[in-house]
């Protein structure tokens, strides 16, 4: 399911069909180098997992191929419409002349199933297809916008082969990398590109945004853009997985139960969440909700009131957080950190999971539970 936001009124410049980051200097900085045509060929955007890089990508594509931008005023601005029947088609992944390049998508070898090997990485057989397409004319659209998202998945012998398009791209042709990892790219690929730093939203802008969404209520809004520290793309990602705050409550209860499990139901757990296919996303996704709930008991716990991201748990909160020493929340921290590191590329899933819940600290017995200064 794909979940849009809808438009803000604002400046000229970066709004209308740049949706959730039309309030953003990388949204601003895009439309006016599409308004100037000044647009360079290869473009980097680099910013948080999930800030939003994505849909900025796809808005740009739409700007670049929008057949109403400009035609009411008679100058041609920077922002799509995001209703013409090229900027729908965008929206709805059905346009010939715009194409993500991921892992696991096409290449050239017709033998090749990526998506059947689980393949993690973006192999040079994609990169020979994504050759392919730059060297066509644009079958639809003005120009076509070949997305390598994320960029930094890579393999070593593909990006070398995609210098050649970046160092000579043909006309017509916008390629955009994406990556939250910008380190993990070769110095010679960044050196070719354009890097747009995209930024999460303010807080309020992204609750605002959120509420006007039929799927939401205001209340869950609020709620949500605090999960999601202002980036809009996880923000939608969880609305289209349907109950977001539900979901959550339920990770989180997952949390408290094997904090206090003994070895065997913290192993079988580890098993539950890789699966039969060992698969490391189920496991990534309950991570990221276990490290903001182990930096809001480390700030309860430390009586730090700003920055709490699970509001609507603080009763929890307040009676887990006196349970564990600072110490003990601080290296548990760090262990999943390095634990999303190695699963990011699917590294010993399950034994890399099973390390975790056996460092996961458990907690005292309880004492009064901490208040939050009135």
């Amino acid at each position: 399911m794909t979940v849009g936001l809808p438009a803000m009124g604002g400046s000229a410049i970066g709004g209308g069909g740049w949706g959730a980051m039309a309030e953003t200097d990388a949204a601003r900085s895009l439309a006016r180098m599409v308004a100037g045509d000044r647009l360079p060929q290869a473009l980097l955007l680099t910013g948080p997992a999930k800030v939003g890089k994505a849909q900025l990508a796809m808005s740009l594509a739409q700007a670049l191929n929008c057949l109403e931008r400009g035609s009411a005023s008679g100058e041609v601005g920077g922002d799509p419409c995001g209703e013409c029947r090229a900027c729908r088609r965008i929206a709805e992944g059905r346009y010939a002349d715009v194409e993500t390049i991921a892992p696991g998508g096409l290449c050239r070898v017709s033998d090749h199933d990526h998506a059947k090997l689980a393949t993690i990485e973006i192999g040079i057989c994609q990169i020979r297809r994504l050759e392919m397409l730059a060297a066509m004319n644009p079958y639809e659209g003005r120009r076509r916008v070949l997305v390598i998202d994320p960029a930094d998945m890579l393999r070593d012998d593909a990006s070398d082969a995609l210098l050649k398009t970046l160092e000579e791209p043909p006309a017509g042709v916008t390629l955009v990398l994406v990556t939250d990892s910008p380190a993990r790219l070769s110095e010679t690929v960044r050196s070719r590109c354009r890097r747009i730093e995209v930024t999460p939203l303010p807080r309020a802008v992204l609750s605002q945004r959120l509420a006007e969404l039929d799927a939401i209520s205001a209340e869950d809004a609020e709620t949500l853009s605090r999960m999601a520290h202002g980036c809009a793309g996880l923000a939608l990602a969880a609305i289209g997985d349907g109950e977001p705050i539900e979901q959550r409550r339920a990770q989180i209860a997952d949390l408290r139960r094997l904090s206090a499990a003994g070895v065997a139901e913290r192993l079988a757990f580890a098993e539950s969440l890789v699966g039969r296919r060992n698969d490391a996303a189920p496991a990534r996704l309950a991570l990221e909700s276990w490290r903001e709930w182990w930096r809001d008991l480390l700030r309860v716990r430390l009586g730090v009131e700003q920055g709490i991201t699970h509001e609507f748990l603080r009763a929890e909160l307040e009676m887990d957080a006196p349970r564990y020493q600072p110490d003990e929340i601080v290296a548990f921290l760090l262990e999943l950190r390095r634990t999303e590191e190695l699963l990011r590329i699917s590294v010993g899933v399950l034994i890399t999971l099973e390390a975790l819940m056996l460092a996961m600290p458990r907690p005292t017995v309880a004492r009064q539970p901490v208040r939050s200064a009135p």
